[in-house]
């Protein structure tokens, strides 16, 4: 493992369901802004909307990305996304496997 110096992050969006996920990754992958896009299927969510306590099934999508990439990412998100206030969360990526780093360097934009 090496450090990565904050380059490698790891983002976080929900959808409804397999299909809208599949959609925004292909749309991130094939962008280069992202390696990677794992899809989560069929996890519960709890949570407040306009003041009332909701429950839906939801996909978790974990986006692997570079730093440098991360405002494109919330852009595109954000305008392909079919939530009004879509989960956009990023997590920095302390430390990685060398080739793994690599990997995601060349695999998205420069």
């Amino acid at each position: 493992m090496i450090p990565t110096d904050k380059q490698l992050h790891l983002l976080i969006t929900s959808v409804a369901d397999l299909d809208q996920a599949k959609t925004l990754a292909k749309l991130l992958v094939n962008s280069k802004l992202a390696a990677c896009v794992q899809c989560y299927p069929q996890i519960s969510s709890i949570y407040l909307w306009m003041g009332e306590v909701c429950e839906d099934q939801e996909v978790i999508l974990h986006i692997k990305c570079l730093q440098k990439h991360i405002p494109k990412l919330e852009k595109l998100i954000e305008n392909h996304h079919p939530y009004d206030t879509p989960e956009l969360i990023a997590l920095p990526i302390d430390q990685s496997s060398e080739p793994y780093l690599d990997w995601i360097k060349t695999s998205t934009q420069p």
